[in-house]
């Protein structure tokens, strides 16, 4: 009888320290998705923490993109202006006649072709610091064309 009774006792001995070795290998697994998980979950928030960084930064840039935009568009605005003012200068000078047709059609002509440039500049997709340049050329051309302007309505 006690043979009888070893042996199921036996077998349940056997069968727990399997459950048990199962158990902690299980354990043991979930453990380590868990470490992998956590690592992955930092990963993505580094990530996010990156990707809000930049888009900070981008938003900064774009300001500044706007900022200057804005600023050559004054002073596009400004040349405009001038150049209507020197416009009406010429104008009022060939009817006084105090220039010859050859030359008001010459200053015409440049006056034209400044106006034209600084469309162009205004329309221009190149980068600010060409436009820059490009508008730092029409405002000393127009100075120059001004000045030949006034020359002539004053004499």
């Amino acid at each position: 009888m006690r043979a009888a009774c070893t042996l199921p006792l036996a077998v349940l001995v056997l069968a727990s320290g399997c459950t048990y070795v199962q158990t902690k290998e299980r354990l043991a697994r979930t453990e380590a998705e868990i470490v992998q998980a956590q690592a992955e979950l930092e990963n993505a928030e580094d990530e996010q923490v990156s990707l809000q960084r930049d888009r900070q930064r981008a938003a900064e840039q774009q300001q500044v993109a706007r900022s200057e935009v804005a600023k050559l568009e004054a002073e596009l605005a400004a040349l405009d202006d001038d150049l209507k003012r020197a416009e009406a200068e010429l104008d009022g000078a060939h009817r006084k006649n105090k220039l010859s047709r050859a030359r008001y059609d010459e200053l015409r002509r440049e006056l034209d072709q400044l106006r034209f440039e600084e469309d162009a500049a205004r329309l221009s997709a190149a980068p600010d610091a060409e436009r820059q340049k490009k508008l730092a050329d029409l405002q000393k051309r127009k100075q120059g064309l001004i000045e030949a302007i006034r020359t002539l309505g004053s004499s």
